[in-house]
């Protein structure tokens, strides 16, 4: 089971990619509870940073596209701002 410390600190971030692997391998054995302090964090002023991957280890509902597209715009927010990208 991962703890709080652990996720954060093997984030990768700040940085230019979110450890990816480490995210759809808490989300699999991922609690209820785990969830929900995960979503908890999730704040405008985290961006680039491992509180915001400790957020989006929070996303678990959707289908596999859905989640990727979260998570593509919590890495990436230009892509939901800039019609050319």
């Amino acid at each position: 089971m991962y703890t709080i410390e652990y996720l954060i600190e093997h984030s990768n971030l700040p940085g230019p990619r979110a450890n990816l692997e480490l995210l759809y391998s808490f989300s699999r054995t991922a609690t209820e509870s785990q969830i929900m302090d995960c979503l908890a964090h999730i704040q405008d002023d985290t961006a680039n940073s491992p509180e915001e991957f400790f957020g989006m280890c929070g996303i678990k509902e959707g289908s596999c596209y859905e989640k990727r597209a979260v998570v593509a715009g919590l890495c990436e927010p230009k892509l939901l701002t800039d019609e050319a990208v």
